[in-house]
């Protein structure tokens, strides 16, 4: 688990990180709310990070992911100091998902589902040298990830050419908690927006999914980045407020997520 980050002055200045992240999102420039030297207490199994568009949820949470990458060691980034709980930085293990349509979104429906379909097609395609297992580098994580159990590739694509956006979005997500069960001490889940194109009543029920994971195991940390209210109902959860000068980090039963709403 990541007890706290502080800004370093790299996450302001580093030019080579727009060919390593998506877009420019790992690229230096400055965040208003995350002024170097600002320290963000993340003491908690569930980061829930807020704030509008715009804001660098996404920013933050990229750039953590490749700092802790395999990558990103090796290219000594050092966008935050790193305080972890009782292990070492190098073996903090971390993978992110973020929303499966991220780069389909200017795209008509017809055009947008047939990408959809194309890349899960690429995504669960078997790989021989994992004993047939699908690969997820095609999900857009930074590193190779280690394989647990997963539906057969011709299920999988089955599912995706039958199954409306939200669904996809679901099982896609269901997939990565997992995965992620298998994990050990360090491990850290980043979900972009997991409740992209979800219904009213699926998000409640993937928040609970989300929220039941991260608190099963004292050992597991998951950041999510989210527009939906119910994950700042958490109990235990610590939320991140980009929408403040600096970021704020409050327990979930001291944030007011009405006043937020109405502010």
């Amino acid at each position: 688990m990541i007890e706290a980050l502080t800004i370093n002055k790299e996450f302001e200045t580093d030019k080579t990180g727009s060919r390593l992240g998506p877009g420019d999102r790992c690229r230096g420039y400055p965040v208003a709310s995350l002024p170097v030297g600002t320290t963000i207490d993340t003491n908690s199994n569930l980061i829930v990070v807020i704030g509008d568009n715009g804001s660098g949820k996404t920013t933050l949470t990229e750039k953590l992911g490749l700092q802790l990458s395999e990558r990103g060691r090796s290219l000594g980034k050092n966008y935050f100091g790193v305080k972890p709980n009782g292990i070492p930085e190098g073996e903090l293990e971390v993978e992110v998902y973020r929303r499966a349509e991220r780069d389909i979104r200017d795209k008509t429906a017809e055009e947008s589902r047939n990408v959809l379909h194309n890349r899960s097609k690429k995504i669960y395609k078997a790989d021989e040298s994992n004993n047939g297992l699908p690969s997820f580098q095609a999900a857009g994580k930074l590193d190779e990830i280690e394989e647990t159990k997963c539906k057969p590739e011709s299920e999988r694509v089955q599912f995706a050419e039958r199954s409306s956006t939200g669904e996809f979005q679901i099982d896609y997500i269901s997939e990565a908690l997992k995965r992620a069960e298998s994990k050990g001490p360090g491990y850290v889940l980043i979900l972009d927006q997991p409740e992209d194109a979800v219904s009213m009543r699926g998000r409640r029920k993937m928040v609970k999914q989300i929220a039941d994971y991260a608190s099963d195991s004292p050992d597991r940390q998951v950041f999510v980045v989210t527009h939906e209210p119910e994950f700042c109902k958490v109990p235990g959860a610590r939320i991140l407020n980009l929408d403040t000068y600096p970021v704020s980090s409050v327990p979930s039963e001291d944030f007011d997520v009405d006043a937020y709403l109405d502010g």
